[in-house]
């Protein structure tokens, strides 16, 4: 019976060691696109990447001055009247470092994430060297997690990062191997004890 103790603590040890010294390969984001409508002035977008706009032409059922609209993932979800109170993480103006012959409209950088709209040599958006979208752009945030709110002097939109907001593959191996821990102690200490 020791032996086997033994055994499983030592699986559970090198499967545990395992998960935090191999490295974790990644791969390029993948982001989902929502058209937030016409151009509003952003506020600014949260960790959980609603992003909230001022628009002068809604009226919030309220007055004619304008409101606050909170989206998530592409859909209103709140209007009102001063803006939400929320963690705004809306990154910093920077410019990244670019091949030479470059020119960009804004830059943002948060967290080592970095995006920019180009003008030359091809006009878009792009996330770090990745192309995300076509058309200028005139206003940029980003979050900490990597969601994009960006206006083309037309339109808003919002890019949801997918990738960021799931949880990847070793914290749920970990999280098992916890469980599978706490079953083992509940079943040692209750059933056989």
């Amino acid at each position: 019976m020791t032996i086997l103790k033994l055994k499983l603590h030592s699986a559970v040890v090198g499967i545990s060691a395992m998960l935090f010294l191999l490295p974790v390969f990644t791969f390029a984001d993948t982001y989902q696109i929502f058209d937030l409508g016409n151009t509003h002035a952003f506020y600014g977008i949260d960790t959980a990447g609603d992003v909230v706009v001022f628009d002068a032409t809604a009226s919030c059922n309220i007055q004619d001055d304008g409101c606050y609209e909170r989206f998530h993932l592409g859909g209103v979800i709140s209007f009102t009247l001063n803006p939400p109170l929320l963690d705004y993480d809306n990154g910093a103006p920077c410019t990244p470092a670019l091949p030479p012959g470059t020119v960009i409209s804004h830059g943002v950088c948060n967290v080592g994430l970095y995006a920019y709209g180009e003008i030359s040599p091809q006009l878009g958006l792009f996330v770090g060297s990745d192309f995300l979208h076509g058309g200028p752009v005139t206003a940029l945030l980003m979050n900490s997690k990597g969601d994009i709110a960006w206006s083309d002097g037309s339109d808003s939109f919002e890019a949801y990062n997918l990738t960021a907001h799931a949880p990847e593959p070793n914290t749920l191996v970990l999280f098992a191997t916890g469980v599978l821990g706490a079953a083992m102690a509940f079943r040692r200490r209750f059933l056989v004890g």
